[in-house]
């Protein structure tokens, strides 16, 4: 497979599908979930990449069509808006050298008011791909922001403050 795949780690926290005996490597959620949505594909065998040893074999994880179904976000907060823009475009910045593993809607947010506002970038992306997007954003570390929750209630808690959004965009693999 390294043969084949120049960067084999690229693929962690990818998919594989298999379906009327063919198999597509390195998938997004972002396919599988237009895949699944779709008749044609029909049934589909779904593995996440688990693991890639040095020599490029992939160790998979079967996962179910729901798997898909969820989103979730990882939260930063930045202690202003200045140290909260700073991180954000360090991520965009990052994001065009190391590409996520998924799509990721990313926003800046304002919540709260007076002394309990805050600075919030968000990271909005399929609860699957929750893991491998907080390994990514591990190695992007951000400057001026500190980790500040992540999942798929967190996100609704989120949502449910209606958080002012100053600047969005999308993060793509």
């Amino acid at each position: 497979m390294s043969d084949t795949i120049p960067d084999p780690q690229r693929l962690l926290g990818r998919f594989v599908v298999e379906y009327a005996g063919s198999r597509d490597t390195g998938l997004t959620a972002d396919v599988i979930r237009d895949r699944l949505s779709d008749p044609e594909w029909g049934a589909l065998g779904i593995y996440k990449i688990h693991r890639v040893d040095e020599e490029g074999r992939l160790e998979l994880v079967g996962v179910e069509d729901e798997d898909f179904d969820d989103d979730g976000a990882l939260f930063l907060t930045g202690q202003d808006v200045k140290g909260a823009r700073a991180g954000y475009e360090r991520l965009i910045g990052f994001a065009r050298s190391a590409p996520p593993p998924c799509r990721i809607a990313l926003n800046m947010a304002r919540t709260g008011s007076g002394d309990t506002r805050r600075y919030v970038v968000a990271l909005e992306l399929p609860a699957i791909c929750l893991d491998s997007a907080a390994r990514w954003l591990d190695a992007a570390s951000p400057e001026g922001l500190s980790r500040s929750g992540s999942g798929v209630e967190a996100l609704a808690t989120y949502q449910a403050t209606q958080p002012d959004v100053i600047i969005r965009d999308t993060l793509q693999p």
